[in-house]
């Protein structure tokens, strides 16, 4: 009686292809295209927050002076916070505390950057001594202070790279505003497709990665092939 081996050879022949196919992807494509993914998206999307910059809570009026170095390559990888690139818009995002004691429900203050004016409307309760009614302890007054009374804004403004400083100013404050705190942080602005690959950063991800791995795969059966091709006819 004869056996036939040439069918378990022949599988055994092409499950060895397919792991070594495996493996080869695992070990060396899909950690490669996640490395080239990885430095596409750092070239494309830079890192888009400088340093927070404090201003004193004891002034109405701020000067923040600056020096950026614009590149022109939009390839380029930013390797520090003191760079910008000149195909990514540059803004300054302004967060502020007020909070006001007056006999007024409602009270506002003016905040000027750069000639652009934004009036800030402004929460109001009498005094402390209000709140102390309402509120056993210190802990519950600071607290209740921070959390309901504090009035929070955020604003965002485009700034021109080449002007090396910006003027802060709040008008109309009066002694019934008290500043709780105020800092910049200057910022890059992120548009069309550097928006929607933010938003979708983990799916653009994997799907980003995956087209690298079909191309680095696609190169190497090319390469295969025509080695193999080459060789045969030889």
């Amino acid at each position: 009686m004869k056996i036939n081996l040439s069918i378990p050879l022949q599988a055994a022949r092409w499950f060895s292809y397919l792991l070594f196919l495996i493996s080869v992807e695992v070990i060396l494509v899909f950690p490669l295209a996640n490395l080239l993914w990885i430095d596409f998206i750092n070239r494309l999307i830079p890192n888009s927050t400088m340093h927070l910059i404090p201003l004193s809570n004891m002034l109405n009026s701020w000067t923040i002076p600056f020096d950026f170095s614009v590149i022109a390559n939009s390839t380029s990888i930013i390797e520090s916070d003191t760079m910008v690139r000149s195909d990514i818009p540059l803004e300054i995002t302004i967060n502020l505390g007020i909070y006001c004691t007056s006999q007024k429900p409602i009270e506002s203050a003016v905040l000027t950057i750069d000639n652009k004016s934004q009036r800030l409307a402004l929460t109001c309760f009498q005094n402390v001594d209000f709140l102390s009614t309402r509120f056993t302890g210190f802990d519950s007054v600071s607290k209740t202070i921070k959390k309901d009374m504090i009035n929070e804004f955020k604003f965002e403004f485009p700034v021109n790279p080449d002007k090396k400083k910006i003027h802060i100013q709040l008008s109309d404050y009066t002694e019934n505003h008290l500043l709780d705190h105020i800092n910049a942080q200057f910022s890059v602005k992120y548009t069309g497709f550097r928006k929607f690959l933010l938003k979708w950063r983990i799916t653009c991800h994997i799907f980003g990665t995956l087209i690298f791995a079909s191309l680095i795969s696609a190169c190497f059966l090319l390469s295969f092939t025509v080695a193999f091709g080459y060789i045969y006819v030889s």
